[in-house]
């Protein structure tokens, strides 16, 4: 009985997905943009390599690729189910100065290398011209590695590690977004601004200096199949 359970619901996933193509209501593009996922300071933390430093998050960058169902009989502007998977590149600089005499004064750099995976719900308004839209869901991304860059003024050298340990990699929260559809004969072209609130820290609060903000900002194009 088992067996021709799991028989019927891998024909029935099958039926579904038959359908679906036939229906064409899967569509998928591509997107690129700009992100602000900002850093700020410790105040008075002691696990700076520096006397005194200053830290600003700066804005990034991210491509990837999304797909959406539209959950509709047909392919019409409505609710949908989207999802996707990109990359995302943020950074910040940093000026410091040690407690040596003269102090050593510089600025340094840190990079991360994010996976970035959105899974959530679209909603389009199909009687508007432009189709505005409203979406949220989750977001996962990854911290894939990091790199840095160390300068400093004078004949000084220094080599120190500027990236604080994990508390984890991962990273999981919230979006909200919205913006427009514009729909055209081969592609729409989709322009969307997103928010995403991030549910932890991904540094080790005991060891770090610096933190990952909360919120995320995201302003992406996008161009998809129709």
């Amino acid at each position: 009985m088992r067996k021709h359970s799991i028989i019927l619901f891998f024909i029935w996933c099958m039926v579904l997905v038959s359908y679906s193509v036939a229906e064409d209501r899967w569509s998928y593009g591509v997107k690129f943009g700009l992100v602000q996922n900002g850093f700020e300071a410790v105040p008075n933390s002691t696990e700076s390599p520096f006397a005194l430093y200053d830290i600003e998050g700066q804005t990034g960058f991210m491509v990837g690729a999304f797909y959406e169902y539209q959950l509709a009989p047909v392919k019409v502007p409505g609710l949908a189910f989207t999802f996707g998977i990109g990359y995302k590149f943020n950074y910040l600089k940093g000026d410091y100065a040690t407690a040596d005499d003269p102090p050593v004064i510089g600025d340094f750099k840190n990079y991360f290398h994010i996976l970035d995976v959105p899974i959530g719900f679209k909603y389009a308004i199909q009687q508007m011209n432009g189709r505005p839209f409203v979406a949220m869901g989750v977001q996962t991304d990854y911290i894939l590695g990091e790199s840095q860059t160390l300068s400093t003024v004078g004949e000084h050298a220094m080599d120190v590690d500027t990236v604080p340990d994990y508390n984890s990699r991962i990273n999981a929260g919230i979006y909200f977004g919205g913006g427009f559809d514009i729909p055209g004969k081969k592609y729409s072209y989709i322009i969307e601004f997103r928010y995403v609130r991030w549910m932890r820290d991904n540094f080790l609060a005991s060891t770090s200096y610096f933190v990952r903000k909360d919120g995320e900002f995201q302003f992406t194009l996008g161009i998809k199949v129709n």
